[in-house]
């Protein structure tokens, strides 16, 4: 729900996840992806869904010229690495 309106408000987003070592941090932002179905995809994927279908209601609504730019970074740091 947090997702909902950032592609046609430009709001750049943040997702972050902080804990303990080995409480599912990872799990949950990365999921584990069978190719079957998307039952256990984690945040990532599921708001980059969002994201994209976001931008295609952009255009449906002000036309297919509409440019739209997304980025994704993921990064990990573990024990003060990244």
């Amino acid at each position: 729900p947090q997702i909902s309106g950032v592609v046609s408000r430009g709001i750049n987003v943040c997702i972050f996840a902080y804990g303990s070592t080995g409480t599912g941090k990872t799990h949950t932002m990365e999921g584990s992806f069978s190719g079957v179905d998307n039952s256990d995809v984690g945040v990532y994927f599921r708001a980059m869904e969002m994201v994209f279908q976001q931008v295609e209601d952009l255009r449906e609504q002000l036309g297919a010229g509409v440019q739209v730019s997304t980025r994704l970074s993921v990064v990990e740091i573990y024990c003060d690495d990244v």
